[in-house]
């Protein structure tokens, strides 16, 4: 079983596909969960010591996506929330860089946290709107639009090795993509230089109507991704979360440890956004979720994390593509679940915030 701590991440990933769920109903037009609130005046969400700013768009782009015509309950709370992303200055982090990206693990400037804070700023802008807020509204749009018109300039490297076009790296520590200078990738992997450090993170932007799939970033990034993180095993294609990842088990089957000599492997769920992607770009998505429903236990629990080969001696034997030792269930791999069966049944991914693909893309149909 996962008894890791309620990382606010993984639950705001559930909380939405419950809403994707219910759709217009109290689940999506009701407050932020209990504990992601707090009567501090900095409406700052805790989580741990370290402060994940794509917290902030859960609760922004709900109400925005419910359809409803009259005002939404806790405007309030939504402004406050909006406007402490923008003035977000923790440890020397300024937004849009921020503490932790979607692995909570580094600070800086990452496309998967961009899209989470450009999306949230336009919903807000939006909701804004529908509280006669005009000042806020225009305010929200404005600081979106730089922001996004920037995410290449800070995350997208000219001069990696991977490719000499233009790709998405997992972050850049100072919002400069071809810098060489390296830093901690953590979990034991050592000094490396962020321009070979790639993850899928970067899809945020087309899942949340930033850009669009064909973008010729994206899609380059796409061919980097296929060819440095992902794996086949018996026709189905499963992602690590990014390039020297340390997060699982040694190379003799025991636990993951802080002094290093672990690695980690393919993360089911990936293969969810992916398919979610492949929506979004006109394909199906059916072949990321039997990867995803291929990973799971004999009792239907999805992991956290599968073997990318057979599993060390002493560990079970078990083949490639079956659980690790991993968290299980991982509730964010039952969610991505949901979130692409759902996204299939219904032609198109269920959380894509209409208002942000409007603004950016001007895909505005209901």
């Amino acid at each position: 079983m996962n008894t890791k701590w309620p990382r606010r991440w993984p639950l705001s990933e559930i909380e939405q596909r419950q809403c994707a769920r219910f759709g217009s109903s109290s689940m999506c037009n009701r407050r932020p969960p209990a504990d992601s609130r707090r009567t501090a005046p900095s409406t700052a969400f805790p989580q741990q010591p370290l402060c994940n700013l794509t917290k902030w768009r859960c609760p922004s782009c709900w109400p925005s996506n419910s359809g409803s015509p009259t005002a939404p309950r806790g405007w309030s709370e939504i402004k406050s929330a909006a406007d402490y992303l923008i003035g977000y200055n923790q440890g020397g982090v300024t937004a849009p860089a921020s503490g932790q990206e979607r692995w909570e693990e580094q600070s800086g400037y990452s496309p998967s946290t961009l899209a989470a804070e450009i999306a949230g700023l336009v919903c807000a802008a939006d909701i804004a709107g529908i509280n006669s807020d005009s000042t806020s509204q225009s305010r929200y749009l404005a600081k979106a639009d730089e922001w996004a018109s920037k995410v290449k300039t800070w995350t997208a490297t000219t001069t990696g090795a991977y490719s000499k076009l233009p790709y998405f790296i997992r972050l850049s520590k100072g919002g400069d993509p071809n810098s060489g200078s390296t830093f901690d990738i953590g979990n034991g992997g050592g000094h490396v230089d962020p321009r070979n450090v790639v993850d899928a993170g970067f899809l945020e932007l087309v899942r949340l109507g930033i850009m669009s799939p064909n973008d010729a970033t994206i899609v380059n990034t796409l061919r980097v991704v296929d060819r440095r993180i992902a794996r086949t095993i018996n026709k189905l294609t499963y992602f690590y979360r990014y390039t020297k990842d340390g997060y699982g088990e040694s190379a003799d089957g025991s636990p993951w440890s802080t002094s290093g000599g672990t690695r980690g492997r393919l993360w089911p769920l990936l293969s969810g956004e992916r398919g979610e992607y492949a929506l979004l770009a006109g394909h199906s998505g059916a072949p990321q979720l039997a990867a995803m429903a291929a990973a799971a236990t004999s009792t239907y629990l999805i992991p956290e994390q599968v073997w990318d080969s057979s599993a060390p001696a002493g560990t079970g034997g078990r083949a490639p593509g079956s659980p690790s030792a991993s968290a299980t269930p991982l509730g964010w791999s039952h969610a991505q679940f949901i979130r692409l069966a759902w996204g299939i049944s219904n032609g198109s991914p269920v959380e894509y915030p209409r208002v942000v693909a409007c603004h950016f893309l001007h895909r505005c149909a209901k």
